[in-house]
């Protein structure tokens, strides 16, 4: 069940996301990287702020 503080969590998320690399940087991000496991490669090609991103997303999703 979702709590309140939980939906926050994931629409600070999307906000940063959006704000950042807008929608469509979203979708790719998600699309090209969804099971939160990171290569060096990978982490290196992106910004620090998607770096804060997709640490905020694996904090809410769960993943270490």
């Amino acid at each position: 069940m979702l709590t309140t503080h939980r939906l926050k969590q994931i629409a600070l998320v999307l906000l940063l996301s959006l704000l950042c690399n807008g929608f469509w940087k979203l979708e790719e991000m998600l699309r090209c990287h969804p099971t939160g496991h990171y290569t060096i490669s990978w982490w290196q090609k992106i910004s620090p702020l998607e770096r804060v991103v997709w640490f905020l997303r694996d904090q809410i999703e769960g993943y270490d």
